[in-house]
Protein backbone atom coordinates (compact mmCIF):
# COMPACT_ATOMS: atom_id res chain seq x y z
CA UNK A 1 0.00 0.00 0.00
CA UNK A 2 1.29 3.45 -0.89
CA UNK A 3 0.15 6.86 0.22
CA UNK A 4 -1.19 9.21 -2.41
CA UNK A 5 -0.82 12.83 -1.41
CA UNK A 6 -2.51 15.78 -3.10
CA UNK A 7 -1.60 19.33 -2.10
CA UNK A 8 -3.53 22.57 -2.19
CA UNK A 9 -1.69 25.82 -1.46
CA UNK A 10 -3.44 28.52 0.51
CA UNK A 11 -2.11 31.55 2.31
CA UNK A 12 -2.10 31.35 6.08
CA UNK A 13 -3.98 34.08 7.88
CA UNK A 14 -2.64 33.84 11.43
CA UNK A 15 0.46 31.67 11.13
CA UNK A 16 3.91 33.05 10.47
CA UNK A 17 5.44 29.80 9.36
CA UNK A 18 4.77 26.82 7.13
CA UNK A 19 1.72 24.95 8.39
CA UNK A 20 0.76 21.51 7.06
CA UNK A 21 -2.82 20.36 7.63
CA UNK A 22 -3.29 16.69 6.74
CA UNK A 23 -6.80 15.63 5.74
CA UNK A 24 -6.98 11.86 6.19
CA UNK A 25 -9.20 9.89 3.83
CA UNK A 26 -11.25 6.96 5.19
CA UNK A 27 -8.74 4.66 3.46
CA UNK A 28 -6.29 5.82 6.15
CA UNK A 29 -8.58 6.15 9.15
CA UNK A 30 -10.08 2.69 8.60
CA UNK A 31 -6.67 0.98 8.73
CA UNK A 32 -5.87 -1.08 11.81
CA UNK A 33 -2.61 0.91 12.11
CA UNK A 34 -4.16 4.33 11.40
CA UNK A 35 -2.52 5.88 14.46
CA UNK A 36 0.94 4.81 13.28
CA UNK A 37 0.29 6.10 9.74
CA UNK A 38 -0.92 9.46 11.07
CA UNK A 39 2.02 9.70 13.47
CA UNK A 40 4.48 8.98 10.65
CA UNK A 41 2.87 11.65 8.48
CA UNK A 42 2.87 14.14 11.37
CA UNK A 43 6.59 13.47 11.95
CA UNK A 44 7.40 14.04 8.26
CA UNK A 45 5.24 17.19 8.18
CA UNK A 46 6.99 18.54 11.29
CA UNK A 47 10.36 18.14 9.55
CA UNK A 48 9.19 20.34 6.68
CA UNK A 49 7.47 22.84 9.00
CA UNK A 50 10.66 23.31 11.00
CA UNK A 51 12.73 23.88 7.86
CA UNK A 52 10.65 26.71 6.40
CA UNK A 53 9.45 30.00 7.83
CA UNK A 54 7.26 31.08 4.90
CA UNK A 55 3.72 32.13 5.78
CA UNK A 56 2.06 29.27 3.87
CA UNK A 57 -0.58 26.74 4.82
CA UNK A 58 -0.69 23.42 2.96
CA UNK A 59 -3.90 21.40 3.12
CA UNK A 60 -2.89 17.87 2.12
CA UNK A 61 -5.33 15.10 1.27
CA UNK A 62 -3.79 11.80 2.42
CA UNK A 63 -5.16 8.53 1.00
CA UNK A 64 -3.94 4.94 0.88
CA UNK A 65 -3.85 3.16 -2.48
CA UNK A 66 -3.03 -0.43 -3.31
CA UNK A 67 -0.04 -1.32 -5.43
CA UNK A 68 3.41 0.14 -5.58
CA UNK A 69 3.51 1.93 -8.91
CA UNK A 70 2.11 5.28 -7.76
CA UNK A 71 4.79 6.22 -5.21
CA UNK A 72 7.47 8.37 -6.78
CA UNK A 73 5.64 8.92 -10.02
CA UNK A 74 5.98 12.17 -11.85
CA UNK A 75 5.40 13.46 -15.33
CA UNK A 76 6.49 16.51 -17.24
CA UNK A 77 6.32 18.07 -20.66
CA UNK A 78 9.24 19.54 -22.50
CA UNK A 79 8.35 21.89 -25.32
CA UNK A 80 11.07 23.23 -27.54
CA UNK A 81 10.58 25.86 -30.19
CA UNK A 82 12.83 27.89 -32.40
CA UNK A 83 12.30 31.56 -33.06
Amino acid sequence: MCLCVLCALTTGADAWALTINPIYDSSITSQSNAAEIEAAFAYAAAQFESAFSDDITLNIDVAAVTGSDILGQSSFSLVQSNY
